[in-house]
């Protein structure tokens, strides 16, 4: 949510500010956003490294095993919540045979992968200092 007086980009969870990002990170945002989003990413300092996402678990293995982020929601202008519609959201996975990313019903989405897959080659671009970073499962929302 963008503060009406500041701004800045808050981070919510339920009722709660939990912390925000300054404006100057998103020029491109002064006046509001058309779009947004929710995903996981996976870091690695090592190169060749592949971590888990999540629990470990693909998405298909289900809420006993797998990782999921649920009740999502948006904030329209006037600060009403807007629940997203299954069929409005966009899933990408930049490395779906490592990591992967489902949708399962607008308001829940599932994310994961296990540790040491073998993607070597795929898609993994080195990062500054020898550092990998994968930005592999989002699952994006257009609002207008």
């Amino acid at each position: 949510m963008q503060d009406d007086v500041t701004g800045n980009w808050w981070l919510r969870l339920g009722d709660d500010n939990i912390g925000y990002y300054p404006k100057e990170l998103f020029t491109s945002l002064a006046n509001g956003a058309t779009a947004g989003g929710w995903g996981a990413e996976i870091y690695s300092s090592i190169v060749d490294a592949y971590p888990p996402m999540g629990s470990g678990h693909f998405p298909e293995e289900g809420y006993t095993k797998a990782c999921f982020i649920r009740q999502m929601e948006m904030l329209d202008p006037s600060h009403s919540v807007i629940y997203p519609d299954k069929n409005s959201l966009q899933e990408y996975a930049s490395l779906p045979k490592c990591y992967r990313v489902s949708n399962v019903g607008g308001q829940i989405m599932f994310v994961g992968g296990p540790p040491d897959c073998t993607c070597k080659g795929l898609l993994c671009q080195p990062y500054k200092d020898g550092f990998q970073f994968f930005h592999c499962c989002s699952i994006s929302l257009s609002v207008s």
